[in-house]
Parts: C-alpha cells; structure tokens; sequence
C-alpha cells in the first residue's frame, strides 16, 4: 500500500506489460535488456523473467507512466550496478541498487508523482536517492509539489542518504538507514518565506550516522513523528538525531514538529527536543524552532517509534522475492549495534565497501517469461458502494493450502459508479508471483441498486498456483 505524499501516483498500465529476460546491458540496447524495456513507449510495467545481475554501462532514464516490479524476478530477485533516473509518475519498487565503479546517484529523481518503495541502495557514489531541483536556486516562487513517497526502503553504507532539497510535499516512511555519513535525510526547504516546503518524515530508523543524521535546512516544516534513532560509534563528532540549519536572516522560519522520538538522549533519560542540536553544536532553541502543531500531510499508518524499529527491521528493502545477503548482514548489524563506524567519506570508500562485499552477493537464478493461466469466473451480488473481498485460493508445493486476500471499496481502489458497464483491471501482488483481477459490473447500474460482478482472476506462472477464487461481500 502506498500512503503519504505519492499515494495518488499511478505508474505505468499494468496491461502493457515490458518483460526484462536478459541480464546484459548495451547502448543502444538490445531487445530484453533492461535498457530497452525502459523505451518501451509510454505507460509501462517493467517486469523480470531472470534472476541476476544487470551491470549497466549507464545511468538509465525513466520516461513517464513507467513502473518498474522487480518482485516478479525468480528468487533471488534483481540487482543494478548502476542508476536510474525518474521523470513524472514512476513507480519503482522491490529493486536493489548496488553500484560498482559507476560514480553518481543510486536514484535521481527529476520529476513529480514518484514513488520508491521496498527498495534497496548500497555503496552510492553520490546520494542514495537525491531530488533534482525544479526550480532555479534562485527563484521565489512558491514550491512546487513533489507530491513524492520514499517508503519502506533500506539505504546502507553510503555517504549521503537522501537528498530532500526541492522535495515540497514528500514523505518518507518507514525507511532504515544504516552506516551513513549523513543526510538519512536531509529536509532542504525553498526560497519563499510565504510557502515553506512540507516533509513528513516518520517511523524511520537511523542507526550509526556519521556527521550528522538527519537534518532541516532553510524555510521548511517538517513533521518527525515516531522515528528511531540509534548510535553505532560513539565516538563520532556528536549524539544527536537532528541538526538545524535555518536560514541566517529569518531562523525561526526552519520548524519542526517532533513527536515520539527515540534517540540517544531520550535513551539516557532526557527531553525529546534535546535530540535537536544547531549546525555549530548544543541543543537548538526550542522556541525558534519548535512546531506545536503537527504539518498537514497525507495519512500514513504509524507506529510508535519502538514499534517502527520491530516492523522496518522485519520488512523494509527488496525482500521480495527475498533479503539478499547484504539486507541480511545491516539488519543483524542493526540489532546488534556491530560493525560501527563504517560509514564511507567520498567515493573511494564506497567503492571499498562495495569491493569487500560483492563477493558476498549471488543473484543467480533460474527464469522465463510467464505465460498467464486463467482460474474460473466467480460471481458476486453486492450493494452499490459496499466492499469487495477476492481471495485467489491457492496451496504450495508441500500441498498446503494458502489464501491472499485483497479487498476494494468505494474508496480504495475501484469506484463503482464509474464502472457501469466497463471492466476494470486490478493488480495487487502477492508474496510470489501476481494476479490479475477483472471486475465486470452488470449494465444498468443504479446507486443503492444491488447489481452482478464477475470476478476473474489471472495468475502468472509462479508457484504456487490459484486453484480457485473465493469471493466475499462484506457487510
């Protein structure tokens, strides 16, 4: 589910599927390159057939309307040695991003309506993710929307996590940054006084940051809400969570509102705002900086900070189709606050990491292009506006049976008074594999009226196979 900022993004037709089968790389690209399925035309789902390694010569560019799955690789799943670039309404999830010898950004994002989610970046030359500006350094003008979500992500052994300047209206949620200089991230505002960008920064996890950790710069309002900080080397230049930079002229223009914070100091007994340190050291001025009232922003469920530390740890980076070796290894690390104080300072020593630990990563595996493998119609009676369960029944391959289930109303994800008549699509992936799911409503439709669905469901051919489709309406 993606929530905050980006919930509204949509990402390429999942109709218009762009299978990636080979794990080469060369410019101009060949058909099923990686490279090539990202020229496919305008509004795309790029998926993989093949496990592997895609070591690309280049940074790659996204067009527009393009989502990229990398949970539809064979187990192990997928890796980049090099990095992608967003336009407009891109949506890249269950990727890892581990560079080797290819200098610049993890993800650099150019355009607005992104979503990054349940990815995973390592040993990045420059930023893990970083905005690119929209507007020029000098322009006034209000900012504009990014309207961004970076979620559920794992961002390792770079020098800089992320990169939020020209970032108006993002969120980033439930995220783990560990073994970072700084920047996990850093909330850079715009240049208007009357219109501070917004960040809504919760449930993320830090742990042994450089430097610095996180930190708010210039006109910005930035909501903290339940993050976890955790010191690795104590013998770094301080122990705070979050330094402040506000602009020189107008300082109290730079806010933050803080709420269930957990950090070192917290840790040892004392005030939240005491994990708020200034740029030149000592705890910023509470007054100048403080919001009492929490940022309007996008709801996102959320957590206690000690429960976003149990649930981040269990599920955040590319874990589908599963955590690759290093995901494993910062976890542990994580856990038991070991290997502190390994944070690369410059290229050199991302590049070192990456050298001592590549040897430690196989991504081969064993695939080929899905063929889709329909299951009965079911049919459903419901009221009009009422909720939708579909649960393909399936059993693994020791014979048990599994359910998934996924569900839809007014309001998430299918409007039924736009359906009169039409067919629907919906994607919604499972642990293994996907399902496509038609909705075909009967004519005729009148508000309160109750009316027909069929309901079809297509898996793709991995294990294990829907046998069945139940469907479920919901008082």
């Amino acid at each position: 589910m993606i929530e905050g900022f980006g919930a509204n993004t949509t990402g390429g037709e999942v109709e218009n599927i762009v299978w990636v089968t080979r794990m080469d790389d060369s410019s101009p690209a060949e058909e099923g390159m990686f490279r090539w399925a990202v020229q496919q035309g305008d509004s795309k789902t790029i998926m993989f057939s093949k496990a592997g390694v895609i070591a690309l010569q280049s940074a790659v560019w996204l067009g527009p309307n393009t989502t990229i799955d990398g949970s539809t690789a064979p187990s192990p799943g997928v890796c980049l040695t090099g990095g992608i670039k967003l336009a407009d309404n891109c949506i890249v999830k269950y990727l890892r991003i581990r560079p080797n010898n290819v200098s610049g950004d993890g993800i650099e994002i150019i355009g607005n309506n992104i979503v990054i989610d349940h990815c995973s970046l390592s040993w990045c030359h420059d930023e893990a993710i970083g905005f690119k500006r929209n507007q020029s350094l000098e322009s006034t003008d209000p900012p504009i929307p990014r309207n961004t979500t970076i979620q559920w992500c794992i961002i390792s052994e770079c020098e800089k996590g992320i990169l939020g300047w020209f970032a108006h209206n993002t969120t980033m949620h439930h995220n783990l940054f560990a073994h970072c200089a700084y920047r996990t991230p850093v909330a850079c505002g715009s240049n208007n006084q009357e219109v501070p960008s917004v960040l809504d920064i919760r449930n993320n996890v830090v742990y042994d940051a450089g430097s610095e950790a996180g930190t708010a710069q210039e006109f910005i309002n930035v909501n903290y809400i339940g993050n976890y900080y955790k010191l690795g080397n104590p013998t770094r230049g301080h122990v705070y969570s979050i330094t402040v930079k506000p602009d020189s002229e107008i300082p109290s223009l730079c806010k933050i509102f803080l709420s269930d914070h957990y950090g070192p100091h917290v840790a040892d007994g004392e005030d939240m705002w005491n994990e708020i340190r200034t740029e030149t050291g000592g705890v910023a001025d509470r007054a100048l900086h403080e919001a009492l009232e929490e940022f309007s922003a996008p709801p996102v469920v959320t957590e206690s900070a000690q429960g976003a530390y149990n649930s981040v740890l269990e599920g955040a980076g590319a874990i589908l189709p599963v955590r690759d070796e290093t995901d494993k290894r910062i976890v542990t690390e994580v856990i038991n606050t070991s290997n502190t104080g390994i944070y690369p300072r410059g290229p050199e020593d991302a590049q070192a990491l990456a050298d001592k630990y590549w040897p430690t990563l196989n991504y081969e595996g064993e695939g080929s292009e899905p063929t889709p493998t329909p299951t009965p119609t079911q049919d459903v009676e419901v009221d009009y506006g009422k909720t939708l369960i579909a649960i393909p029944i399936a059993s693994d391959q020791d014979g048990d049976e599994i359910t998934y289930n996924y569900q839809w109303s007014q309001w998430d994800g299918v409007a039924w008074q736009e359906l009169d008549g039409e067919t629907q699509n919906i994607y919604k992936p499972p642990t293994t594999g996907f399902f496509q799911i038609t909705v075909i409503p009967n004519d005729g439709l009148t508000q309160g009226d109750p009316y027909s669905l069929t309901v079809e469901v297509v898996q793709y051919n991995r294990p294990p196979v829907v046998e069945s489709v139940e469907i479920q309406y919901v008082d």
